[in-house]
């Protein structure tokens, strides 16, 4: 008898509009059929004016109701989070959940600033954590970056992958409003390959690719892929930053992110009405001439100014291979690939699951012919955990990076 309750509650609530949406943030449901409603509401095209008729008490139920349904983020309910998102951005409320309670600040001076942000060091309940603290002014341009960061917190909240750098949450009781991240315990990955000149160059870029692979692979696009914005764990594994803040970030300047730019977002044409800011054939482009940067250590078109290495970009010009490319790990057919990323043409770049794909070979490929090779320099490089992974060739074993001192910023700038 229970159970049949639970299907007439089911249809009571799935078909009265503004009445479901109070029942169903007040009601206690199963978890199933919490989920069920929840895609039902989730489809409605009145969902954000029943929402907005419900009480702010009864708007934060519901729209914990909704978060909890869906714990975990995959392909098949991307879209119903992304609702979700754009119901928060609508009435202005986030998950419980995203909003954290408890946080301090470590220290009277930021690790590290960008254009229009500040990174602190913080702790969460005892968790080292990074701040990422906006400085945004007038109150209207607060007001429009909350509305697009809201529809992308819930999002962002669910996101699980070794190649993703954590998020935790909100905060707005530090500071007008900051993101906060896992801390990254090591430095970017420029910085990392700097200090550590062993590591394995092709393998920490197998990382990177496998993060936006997962990105994409729930319609996100990452929007400022750099090494900067990337981050090395205590585990040495390569982990994304700075995703989808695109948006938020062109309301300041993409001057200094120009070199990793794709064309089309540097030089929109008219049918883009110039406000393509992010894409996945253009984190393709980007995920191209980062690992120039992280094999080169250098930045793209360096010696040039950002405004000179945008026009390079534009009207197709392209870094040369490193004289040094063979000591860094980068054969040339590694090359030949990069420069398939960086096409002019975005629908001519390859996916970046074709990117990890390829990439895995070639890296595959590497080592396969280091090891056949008679004359190869000193010994093949084991196929165990070793305490950096080779700068040359390894097959694909994850070793633990040096042990970070309290000393090592996460430097995502």
């Amino acid at each position: 008898m229970a159970k049949k309750g639970n299907a007439a509650t089911a249809s009571h609530i799935s078909t009265r509009g503004e009445a479901s949406t109070q029942e169903f943030a007040n009601r206690n449901l199963t978890h199933e059929m919490l989920r069920q409603q929840a895609t039902l509401l989730l489809n409605s095209k009145d969902l954000v004016r029943n929402v907005r008729g419900l009480t702010p008490e009864d708007q934060t139920k519901f729209v914990d109701k909704v978060d909890q349904a869906y714990s975990t983020v995959g392909s098949q309910n991307a879209r119903l989070i992304t609702a979700l998102g754009n119901l928060c951005s609508e009435i202005e409320r986030l998950p419980t959940s995203a909003v954290l309670p408890t946080l301090e600040k470590r220290g009277n001076i930021a690790v590290a600033s960008g254009g229009f942000t500040d990174i602190w060091r913080g702790d969460m309940g005892g968790t080292p954590v990074a701040i990422k603290a906006f400085r945004i002014y007038p109150a209207e341009n607060l007001k429009e970056a909350k509305e697009i960061l809201w529809k992308r917190v819930p999002m962002w909240m669910k996101l699980s992958h070794e190649n993703i750098l954590p998020f935790r949450g909100v905060d707005m009781t530090l500071v007008q409003l900051a993101l906060v991240y896992d801390w990254g315990q090591n430095s970017n990955i420029s910085k990392y390959v700097a200090s550590h000149p062993r590591a394995s160059r092709p393998s920490l870029l197998l990382d990177v690719a496998k993060g936006l692979e997962y990105l994409h692979s729930l319609d996100i696009s990452h929007g400022d892929l750099k090494g900067a914005n990337i981050i090395i764990g205590h585990d040495g594994r390569a982990r994304l930053a700075e995703y989808g803040l695109a948006p938020i970030n062109s309301k300041s300047s993409y001057i200094g992110t120009s070199r990793w730019l794709a064309p089309e977002i540097i030089d929109p044409s008219p049918d883009e009405n110039g406000v393509l800011l992010e894409s996945k054939s253009a984190d393709v482009f980007a995920f191209g001439m980062t690992a120039l940067e992280v094999f080169t250590g250098k930045i793209p078109f360096e010696g040039q100014s950002h405004t000179e290495a945008a026009l390079q970009i534009v009207k197709g010009g392209r870094p040369e291979m490193p004289g040094n490319a063979q000591e860094v790990g980068l054969t040339v057919e590694m090359w030949k690939f990069l420069e398939s990323c960086w096409r002019q043409v975005p629908e001519e770049r390859p996916t970046m699951r074709e990117v990890v794909r390829t990439w895995q070979k070639l890296i595959n490929h590497n080592y396969d012919q280091f090891r056949n090779t008679p004359h190869a320099a000193g010994p093949a490089p084991s196929t165990s955990r070793p305490q950096e992974r080779s700068a040359t060739v390894q097959p694909r074993t994850q070793p633990p990076a040096p042990q970070p001192s309290e000393s090592v910023l996460p430097g995502w700038y």
